[in-house]
């Protein structure tokens, strides 16, 4: 790897962390929890400044994002991006920052359901704020399927929507391109 791509990647690892904090504080997660004082560690040192000009309201934190669009503009001008080459930086924004979301959410789940393997009874510190990352997720399909002989299906059809959701994502704005054109 080039010193160019570890940056590009490092730079997109701060991203996911910032969406990250984003989305736990949005689900209202337990933030005594290891994996929530790293995201919280990690992100300080940037959106405490920050916070102090925007602040959360309706229980969305503005400020971290904020801070991911900022970051994914930044990326997107110095990396470059397939999307915001042809739509442009402004246009593409909300759809890259939908699929980092998701991104997100997909690793999240799969992180569940190992942990789910691994530790059945929920004792790691790491299950609590994954099962409350992804329960949105999975909680209209668990209504749904139940579990059939101690297997829990819902996390893989969660999975299937949040796939699809990608490529809904990735489609929509050329599918309006074409539509406006």
């Amino acid at each position: 790897m080039s010193p160019f791509q570890i940056l590009a990647f490092l730079f997109n690892l701060f991203i996911y962390v910032v969406l990250l904090r984003f989305l736990l504080q949005l689900v209202r997660a337990d933030f005594y929890n290891p994996l929530s004082q790293f995201v919280l560690k990690a992100t300080q040192p940037v959106l405490k400044p920050l916070r102090r000009i925007i602040g959360g309201a309706g229980g969305i934190d503005w400020s971290s994002l904020l801070l991911a669009a900022a970051l994914v503009l930044l990326r997107n001008y110095l990396f470059g991006s397939a999307m915001a080459y042809q739509l442009g930086m402004w246009l593409a924004l909300p759809f890259d920052l939908t699929l980092l979301m998701i991104d997100v959410l997909i690793v999240s789940l799969f992180g569940r359901m190992l942990l789910s393997w691994v530790d059945p009874y929920q004792g790691h510190p790491m299950q609590r704020p994954l099962v409350q990352l992804t329960e949105p997720v999975i909680r209209p399909f668990r209504r749904i399927i139940q579990p059939i002989g101690g297997f829990d299906l819902a996390p893989m059809f969660g999975l299937l929507l949040l796939y699809l959701l990608i490529w809904a994502v990735n489609s929509l704005p050329f599918w309006l391109r074409s539509l406006l054109a």
